[in-house]
């Protein structure tokens, strides 16, 4: 992974914690409770992909393969709540917090 690809999946987690806040304001309760749990999912599953130990260059490699896996844990942490719009939102908003936790991710 060069560094530009690293840089350039930066830039796309970057936007994704507003553009979800945008997602959850146009929500019932039960929509905002179903996203916030499909979120965890994700930083569940980011985490038992990287480990503890890991640097930016690790997560924007399974950034790169997020299409293969992120579907089913977000329409699973839904619970049958069909909320495309957030999908992208969820999945770029949980690469960013967990971004924060690898060795070179503390800017």
């Amino acid at each position: 992974m060069r560094d530009v690809e690293v840089a350039s999946a930066r830039m796309e987690w970057a936007s994704g914690p507003e553009r979800l806040r945008r997602v959850r304001r146009g929500l019932d309760e039960r929509r905002v409770a179903a996203v916030d749990r499909a979120s965890r999912a994700v930083s569940a599953e980011l985490q038992r992909r990287t480990g503890p130990d890991f640097l930016l260059r690790d997560l924007a490699e399974v950034y790169a393969d997020v299409e293969r896996w992120a579907p089913y844990v977000v329409d699973t942490a839904l619970h049958g709540l069909v909320l495309p719009e957030a999908e992208a939102p969820i999945v770029d908003s949980a690469f960013e917090r967990h971004a924060r936790h690898a060795r070179d991710g503390r800017d």
